[in-house]
């Protein structure tokens, strides 16, 4: 039995342009009927384009597919499968890896309203990072250097950077998330994980950071704590609340 293209689209649930686009490439042949100019396929055809939805439901590129049913041997077929199941092994690793970082991504949101303006005793996690803006302007001579590190988002972090009463902006990333992607970090500046006191701070637009320091060394002198090195911390989000824009920033602060 013969099938309209009509017939065919909507038996396999395949757009017109979709089967138009097999017969281009050679996929399917169908035969044209001289009285009416209508296309018809056979069963033949209608085969190979449901093994073309197999492939495709693996996620075979089209011209994968192609040559697949086209020129393929048996052994270059396995080859491919093998290529792909390898490729789908690397997305299952990736995937696992980024439900973590989106797991610890909901912790810090979560806990914004408990750890907000309040410190306490952690160790930091160990920070590799990279200074990528000073005050308003970014380093140009960088540019290149960055698309590695914006490569790797969401595993690197937006961070801010404070020497004392000076404020930078950097890409960071932890030396877990580094070590997970052979992200290579020599040559980084690194912040270790040692004693600290870890907060978050919120800020409004306009109002930024010079107040950051010198709130912190009002605890710390308060509490009896001495500021042992730069101050690191990371974006948690910008939000939107009663009209105004503002930032929550986690921050870990040295001390001794």
């Amino acid at each position: 039995m013969s099938y309209t293209i009509g017939q065919v689209s909507k038996l396999l649930n395949i757009p017109v342009e979709t089967i138009r686009y097999y017969e281009s490439e050679g996929l399917v042949h169908p035969f044209k009927n001289p009285d009416n100019g209508y296309r018809y396929y056979g069963a033949w055809d209608v085969n190979f384009m449901l093994e073309y939805k197999k492939y495709r439901s693996i996620e075979f590129k089209q011209q994968d597919i192609l040559s697949i049913q086209q020129t393929d041997t048996v052994g270059d077929v396995l080859c491919r499968m093998r290529m792909k199941e390898n490729e789908i092994e690397n997305k299952i690793k990736y995937y696992q890896l980024l439900k973590k970082k989106v797991s610890e991504i909901n912790s810090d949101i979560s806990g914004i309203d408990k750890h907000l303006n309040k410190y306490t005793l952690c160790r930091p996690p160990v920070l590799h990072y990279i200074v990528n803006r000073m005050d308003y302007d970014y380093d140009m001579s960088s540019s290149k250097k960055f698309a590695k590190w914006i490569d790797a988002y969401p595993f690197v972090e937006n961070t801010l950077l404070i020497e004392k009463e000076k404020i930078n902006w950097c890409f960071s990333i932890e030396d877990k998330w580094a070590e997970a992607f052979g992200f290579d970090v020599t040559g980084l500046r690194t912040f270790k994980s040692e004693k600290a006191l870890c907060t978050i701070i919120k800020s409004s637009s306009g109002c930024f950071a010079h107040n950051i320091y010198k709130n912190i060394r009002q605890y710390t002198d308060s509490a009896g704590y001495t500021i042992s090195g730069n101050i690191i911390g990371h974006l948690l989000l910008r939000a939107h609340e009663n009209s105004d824009f503002v930032r929550y920033m986690k921050l870990w602060i040295p001390i001794k």
